[in-house]
């Protein structure tokens, strides 16, 4: 992360989140930096692994995937699937 940032919200936008670790690095990085709240936006929801649980710890405040690939993340109250259609 270089330079300086005048807000504390921040944005992250990806083409994909497979198991969630850099998505959690992302935002452990972005905390580090002052940003308080991050929110997540991702293409492609691979969602190996227990990317609920991941997810879950990563201080994102909310998520948001599109419906390109079929997952049970639906269980989890931070991850919201919207239409790609």
């Amino acid at each position: 992360i270089e330079g300086e940032h005048v807000a504390d919200v921040a944005i992250v936008i990806d083409d994909m989140i497979a198991t969630g670790g850099t998505a959690y690095a992302v935002q452990q990085a972005l905390a580090k930096h002052g940003y308080k709240t991050c929110y997540g936006y991702f293409v492609h929801p691979v969602c190996a692994g227990d990317i609920v649980h991941t997810t879950a710890l990563s201080g994102y405040a909310h998520i948001w995937v599109c419906n390109t690939i079929d997952h049970v993340y639906a269980t989890s109250s931070l991850i919201t699937s919207i239409d790609s259609s």
